[in-house]
């Protein structure tokens, strides 16, 4: 009985931590397309507002002079390891 609750435990705070990472990822989408103004699939330096604006070289990895959703989440991968 005491192993099933601990099972349980670590179950549902895996089940949170999943449904917060998600709830990260959506958030962050939403505001890529808000300050997507022309809706091109990529963010200018001109649309760019914080904090993304605070390290767009950093984020726009191929040098391209703009931000895409995929370079926003690879730098949020490199930043965790």
């Amino acid at each position: 009985m005491k192993y099933t609750f601990i099972l349980l435990a670590l179950v549902m705070t895996a089940m949170i931590s999943c449904q917060s990472s998600k709830g990260k990822k959506a958030k962050v989408q939403e505001k890529f397309k808000e300050m997507d103004i022309n809706k091109d699939g990529k963010l200018s330096k001109d649309e760019v507002k914080a904090p993304f604006a605070k390290n767009f070289d950093e984020r726009d990895v191929n040098k391209d002079g703009f931000i895409t959703l995929e370079e926003i989440k690879n730098t949020a991968k490199s930043k965790k390891k």
